[in-house]
């Protein structure tokens, strides 16, 4: 996407799935995931951020709340 790259694409439902690990807690990536996302979004894809700690202790979880937002983003592209 551009000139970034995402974890995950679904190109359906324009929907970037982030895994981020530790290395996302710095302030510097921090700032760079900011920016890269802002940029991705210019074009219309949303977003799906999770940490690696999530997926590690509660992937139920981490699945309910992407299979929501499966959801969400089909009932708008249906709408469109």
């Amino acid at each position: 996407m551009d000139d970034y790259i995402v974890d995950f694409y679904c190109p359906k439902l324009k929907l970037a799935v982030e895994v981020d690990g530790e290395n996302h807690s710095k302030r510097s990536v921090k700032e760079y995931d900011r920016n890269r996302q802002s940029t991705i979004e210019i074009v219309e894809i949303s977003f799906f951020r999770v940490t690696n700690k999530q997926i590690n202790e509660n992937i139920g979880s981490v699945i309910e709340e992407l299979a929501e937002k499966f959801e969400i983003l089909s009932k708008e592209k249906f709408l469109k």
